[in-house]
């Protein structure tokens, strides 16, 4: 009767196996993420609060300058003509996709 009980015991706990090992791999890859993301961000931002708490007013004398609106101005630009290059390949590409029939079109839809 003992050896039926460790068995079923050992069964229970080898069932659990899978749960634990993702629960041990999410806990992993929260710690990866604390010390590769996380951590670096107050190193980074340190020096914007110390040094005589003049922090802000160089924040906007950067933001305020001709090279920052450049920047801006021009990621903005950039993001507008990427997103219209998509929608204008993307939607008729889509409907072709979905509603006509070619050589190729099963290889096609199972790489998108």
């Amino acid at each position: 009767m003992k050896k039926r009980a460790a068995l079923r015991q050992f069964m229970y706990l080898l069932r659990r196996l899978p749960a634990r090992a993702a629960a041990v791999s999410g806990a992993a890859a929260l710690v990866l993420v604390i010390f590769s993301f996380a951590a670096p961000l107050p190193a980074a931002f340190a020096p914007l609060f110390t040094g005589g708490g003049g922090w802000f007013e160089e924040f906007i004398r950067l933001i305020s300058g001709g090279r920052f609106r450049a920047v801006v101005g021009f990621t903005i630009a950039q993001a507008a003509g990427s997103t219209c290059i998509a929608l204008l390949l993307g939607i008729p590409g889509a409907f072709l996709v979905a509603r006509r029939n070619f050589p190729g079109k099963r290889l096609f839809s199972a790489l998108s």
